[in-house]
């Protein structure tokens, strides 16, 4: 049974002989009352104040559990940015990597292929010039037999001048004139001018010269007698 101040203050008792003082029965039950409703008031108050508090704590729990969720969430979405990052990145380094695989396989063809080249390049003008080398000593060869040739050639007619200067010494003047006259008949061949006989011209001339030089030595040798 519930007892409130009100049944404290309007609660008898039977009456006995020789029972207590009425009077310090009222007082006492008064100030029990007193006492007892002041510890209903704290009890109400405190009732209220644990209901805030009750109330509080679940709207801090109910933050708790947001914050939770929250933290949870962006725990999982960083995890997710991060594998994706992560996937991201060995994607882009494999491409980078097969990347630079192929330019270096193309550098290597492109060079496997210059070096090849040059090598053909090299190998032709190796070629050419063993060619031309070949061609230039066998136009040297072909010279200095011609010139060994026209050397021949001056030698009879210096032997033949000397021969017809020693036949007009022992002849009479007279005769010198008509000796004079065959020895300016005498003619060189010479061969035709060509591109690869040009040199060959040169020497010819020379060797021309020197006949004709020899004829006015043999001339003056005979003008002599």
């Amino acid at each position: 049974m519930k007892i409130t101040a009100l049944d404290i203050r309007q609660k008898t008792f039977e009456k006995a002989f020789r029972g207590v003082d009425k009077d310090e029965v009222q007082a006492f039950l008064m100030t029990l009352s007193q006492q007892w409703e002041r510890m209903g008031d704290e009890n109400r108050e405190l009732r209220l104040k644990l209901e805030h508090a009750t109330h509080d704590v679940q709207k801090m729990r109910e933050v708790e559990t947001s914050l939770y969720r929250t933290l949870k969430t962006a725990e999982d979405t960083g995890n997710s940015i991060t594998e994706q990052s992560q996937r991201d990145a060995d994607l882009r380094i494999r491409e980078a990597q097969l990347k630079a695989d192929q330019l270096l396989s193309e550098a290597k063809q492109e060079a496997r292929r210059l070096v090849e080249e040059a090598t053909r390049e090299a190998e032709k003008s190796v070629a050419a010039m063993r060619t031309e080398v070949n061609s230039l000593g066998q136009e040297c060869h072909r010279l200095e037999t011609q010139m060994e040739n026209l050397v021949r050639d001056l030698q009879h007619l210096a032997s033949d001048a000397l021969e017809k200067v020693a036949k007009a010494k022992a002849r009479p003047k007279t005769d010198a004139a008509a000796i004079l006259s065959r020895a300016g008949s005498v003619q060189v061949s010479r061969p035709e001018p060509s591109p690869q006989n040009d040199s060959a011209m040169r020497v010819s001339s020379a060797s021309t010269s020197s006949a004709a030089a020899v004829a006015g030595a043999s001339s003056a040798a005979l003008g002599a007698i």
